[in-house]
């Protein structure tokens, strides 16, 4: 009876092989750990850009101005950016105050335009001075 159970017992691990998997799972903590897991708005944003965003009057622009920064940091470039559906409702802007905005950065000189037929809107951040 003793021989039928030792072919169920588990091979004793060498302690190479037991360091090899120390490593592994250090690895794999460290990798896990060192990685952020909740999204973030990447800057720098100009103060300037963002003072004369806030001067506009209500929060719907600065909340579209930050929408759109948030944008630039996940595409890393401040140019072409879509104003898509998806992005408004992230940041819980209604449709209409969202075009009313639009149009207040627009002439504020804050953000540059292009509307398509069909199409939402692309939308490149301007540097202010």
């Amino acid at each position: 009876m003793d021989d039928d159970l030792e072919t169920f017992r588990l091979a004793k691990l060498s302690t190479i092989d037991l360091e090899n998997t120390r490593n592994s799972d250090a690895k794999t903590s460290r990798q896990t750990t060192g990685r952020m897991t909740c999204r973030f708005l990447r800057g720098p944003i100009p103060l300037p850009w963002l003072l004369k965003t806030m001067s506009l009057g209500g929060k719907t622009p600065l909340k579209l101005g930050l929408a759109l920064h948030f944008q630039a940091g996940l595409e890393k470039s401040k140019s072409e950016l879509r104003l898509t559906t998806k992005l408004k409702n992230e940041f819980r802007i209604p449709v209409r105050s969202a075009r009313l905005a639009v149009k207040k950065l627009e002439a504020a000189g804050l953000i540059a335009v292009e509307r398509k037929a069909g199409q939402c809107l692309r939308v490149t951040i301007l540097d202010i001075g």
